[in-house]
């Protein structure tokens, strides 16, 4: 019997950790999440979409972000890149509360 991770034609969530504080860029990211930051005209995060909205077997793309964040986010998804994405935030709103992607994946699970 076939695992449902082995069978091919089993739909899968797809999941974009996007919950940093950028603090490496900064100060290109003092005001906007670098998903969000614009590269060659459009924000980041779209370039990953493009790659996974076509995937029929991807059912839904869930994008964790901070909390500090979230509203930026909800406002970039305002513009509809699709139905199958769902933003979630981590209760996080400082770097010093940081937990770690690990604990940021238990949002989605």
């Amino acid at each position: 019997m076939q695992s449902e991770i082995e069978n091919k034609n089993s739909e899968i969530s797809a999941l974009i950790l996007a919950a940093g504080f950028d603090e490496r860029l900064y100060p290109l990211t003092r005001e906007i999440p670098k998903p969000l930051l614009p590269v060659a005209g459009r924000p980041l995060l779209e370039w990953t979409l493009e790659k996974l909205v076509p995937e029929e077997r991807i059912a839904d793309i869930v994008i964790i972000t901070n909390e500090a964040d979230h509203e930026k986010f909800q406002y970039w998804a305002e513009g509809g890149p699709t139905e199958r994405v769902r933003l979630i935030h981590n209760r996080i709103r400082t770097p010093r509360e940081r937990r770690g992607a690990v604990a940021d994946i238990l949002y989605a699970v």
